[in-house]
């Protein structure tokens, strides 16, 4: 390892090393982090859905010791300035996480208890919903929070459940669970597409959605489809341009209903169709 780091370029050098007549005498670690980098980190920990503010100005401070006074400078709202992040259960969210995924490498089902945000004497609290049994497929981190993928026995279809919001996960001895390749959508899908086609968090068949959308909001689509979208060619005129998106029909449904003067499908199915009508419908009638 020595001789591969001190062919480095200096940057790129996770070791240093002192040298007296061509003979490395010792070596160290340095950190090839810049401050810049580590300003990143700390405001993805401290703005971030995953800790709550006490923890995470504890790792905050953990990495502003990595560097000096200037980090330090960079980021004094890590140091108590920062004030109280939105509500955050009192849960280990990682520790969470490394429960489910040793749960996976063992292939071993996974049982916990989902809770959900209620009001209880004008307080936000958490409270049980239901307690459910599941093979865990895989974990990702979506808009900012952690999301487990995971199927029932009598189901072929992938749920996607909050990571956050479990308590007393366990892992379940007997029948091994099912394996993320056994699922279509999970299946030798890149970890970076599979969250671009899924901008909410719910499962189902993909397809393929044509749309025609005002030119000015094009910025909003790329944002949310870049992966799968595609232009139709010479579809575009001065206010408009026509698309290719592939999604499934949950998450076209809930993107389309805040971008409904801005965007339409052009070819939908009865199926997709009478979704958006019943749900502007609700709208329709919540605002009379």
């Amino acid at each position: 390892m020595v001789a591969q780091e001190s062919a480095l370029p200096d940057p790129c050098k996770t070791l240093r090393f002192h040298e007296k007549n061509g003979r490395i005498t010792g070596y160290w670690v340095a950190n090839t982090l810049s401050d810049l980098e580590l300003k990143f980190l700390i405001d993805s920990v401290m703005y971030g859905n995953i800790i709550n503010t006490q923890n995470a100005q504890s790792l905050a401070k953990r990495l502003q010791g990595l560097s000096g006074k200037a980090l330090r400078e960079l980021t004094k709202y890590a140091s108590g300035a920062f004030g109280k992040q939105k509500y955050l259960p009192d849960i280990d969210v990682l520790e969470n996480v490394n429960s489910i995924m040793q749960a996976q490498r063992k292939q071993r089902k996974v049982q916990f208890q989902l809770n959900a945000f209620d009001v209880q004497d004008d307080q936000i609290v958490l409270s049980p919903t239901e307690k459910h049994t599941v093979s865990p497929l895989d974990v990702f981190l979506h808009n900012g929070r952690y999301y487990l993928a995971a199927a029932y026995d009598n189901s072929n279809t992938v749920y996607f459940f909050r990571v956050d919001l479990m308590t007393d996960i366990c892992q379940q001895d007997g029948e091994r669970a099912r394996k993320r390749d056994d699922f279509a959508a999970l299946k030798d899908v890149r970890r970076d597409h599979f969250m671009l086609k899924h901008p909410v968090m719910y499962g189902g068949r993909e397809k393929r959605f044509k749309l025609r959308i005002k030119r000015k909001y094009f910025t909003q689509l790329v944002d949310t489809f870049s992966h799968s979208l595609t232009i139709l060619p010479g579809s575009d005129t001065a206010d408009t341009v026509d698309v290719l998106v592939d999604a499934i029909d949950e998450a076209m449904r809930l993107w389309l209903l805040p971008y409904g003067d801005i965007a339409e499908v052009l070819d939908m199915d009865s199926e997709f169709a009478g979704k958006m009508r019943k749900s502007i419908e609700i709208l329709r009638k919540k605002y009379e």
